[in-house]
C-alpha cells in the first residue's frame, strides 16, 4: 500500500500503510494541539504557530491526496472499498481541522488588528490633543 513511502527491504505493504496512517494521525494531532494553543500566545509566537499549522495542514493534505491516488489506482474492490471509506473519514477530519485552524487564526488576526486600531486611535488623539507646550504659548 502507498508506494510513495520509502521502501524497506522487508517492509510489507500493510506496514507501510500503518506508517502512513500514523503519519497522518501525527499531523492531525499536531494541528489540533497547535490550534488549541493559539489563544494563549501573543505576537510573533502566535504568527509562528499559525505558520506551523498551515505547514502541517499542507503536509496532511498532500498525504491524503497521495493516498487517494493510490486508492483510485487499486483494481481489487475488496481492497479499494475499505480504503476509500477510510479516506473519506480522513478528508472529513482534515476539513474540520482546517476549518478550526482558520477560525482560530482569524480570531488571532482579528484581535491583533483590533489592538492596532485602538493604538492608532490613541496616537491620533495624542497628536491632536493640546500639549503642555502649546498651552504655555496661549
Amino acid at each position: 500500500l502507498l508506494s510513495y513511502l520509502p521502501k524497506r527491504r522487508h517492509a510489507s505493504a500493510a506496514r507501510r500503510g500503518v506508517a502512513v496512517r500514523g503519519g497522518l494521525l501525527e499531523f492531525t494531532a499536531s494541528i489540533a494541539r497547535n490550534t488549541a494553543s493559539l489563544a494563549s500566545l501573543d505576537g510573533d509566537a502566535k504568527a509562528e504557530r499559525v505558520a506551523l499549522i498551515d505547514s502541517d495542514v499542507a503536509e496532511a493534505e498532500a498525504l491524503v491526496r497521495r493516498m487517494d491516488l493510490e486508492a483510485r489506482s487499486m483494481q481489487n474492490p475488496a481492497a479499494k472499498d475499505p480504503m476509500s471509506a477510510k479516506l473519506r473519514e480522513y478528508k472529513t477530519e482534515l476539513a474540520r481541522l482546517k476549518r478550526d485552524a482558520a477560525t482560530a487564526a482569524k480570531a488571532a488576526s482579528s484581535a491583533r488588528s483590533d489592538r492596532a486600531q485602538l493604538l492608532a486611535g490613541a496616537e491620533l488623539d495624542d497628536m491632536h490633543a493640546p500639549t503642555s507646550h502649546s498651552q504655555r504659548e496661549r
